[in-house]
């Protein structure tokens, strides 16, 4: 009975194995040639910051954010050109990295990136992330010194944070994920994508495409 108990011990002591599923990278939107011309324009106008030219983009109703802020380009300017909002990265980046991670449609409406429409259901959004890039390298300590445990290719991984510890080290943020075997390791930021992070929507309305939201969180 004590040997029973012990190995109970043990086994509840163990750190839990972690499902880890592949997500391939895919545009959907690609399809629709008037899509991926709009999609272009606003990449360009994203990289010579043309706010005018952006902000004519989103849809009146644009969701911004799911506070009590305005809408559309007046939300816009709440949200991302207002200094009382603590932002990593201005909008410009922002917004060019999350409408170039690849598409998913459904019912008239394009999302980016792909991982947001495509996510699967039997996964808690809120505990996992998505390591985005082939061959990305997982360490052992939240700095590019640290070894590495693996390498990982468009994977779904739990995360394993322990009192918040969001760690910045050689210019990236550290996200702590749980890998299959239950070791714990870091993947910086760059290579990391939640699918509560930043998505956006977009709709055609009429020959001209528009942004119906623009979020992140739940």
């Amino acid at each position: 009975m004590t040997r029973l108990v012990l190995l109970l011990a043990l086994l509840a002591a163990a750190p839990a194995h972690a499902q880890l599923s592949r997500l391939a990278p895919v545009d959907e939107g690609a399809a629709d040639a008037s899509f991926v011309a709009f999609r272009s324009r606003l990449l360009a106008a994203a990289a010579a910051r043309d706010t005018a030219a952006v902000l004519s983009a989103f849809a009146p109703e644009a969701t911004i954010s799911f506070g009590a802020t305005a809408s559309g380009a007046e939300g816009v300017r709440e949200v991302w050109f207002n200094s009382e909002y603590e932002r990593e990265e201005d909008l410009w980046p922002a917004l060019a990295r999350t409408i170039s991670m690849g598409s998913a449609a459904e019912g008239g409406v394009i999302t980016t990136p792909y991982l947001f429409g495509r996510f699967p259901e039997d996964l808690d959004p809120f505990e996992h992330v998505l390591i985005v890039g082939e061959e990305v390298r997982v360490r052992n300590a939240p700095t590019l010194a640290g070894g590495v445990l693996t390498s990982l290719t468009h994977t779904i991984v739990p995360t394993a944070y322990e009192d918040s510890d969001r760690t910045r080290a050689d210019g990236y943020t550290w996200v702590p994920v749980r890998l299959a075997n239950g070791q714990r390791g870091w993947v910086a930021d760059t290579f990391v994508w939640s699918p509560i992070g930043l998505r956006a929507g977009f709709e055609k309305r009429g020959s001209t495409w528009k942004i119906l939201f623009f979020v992140e969180g739940d």
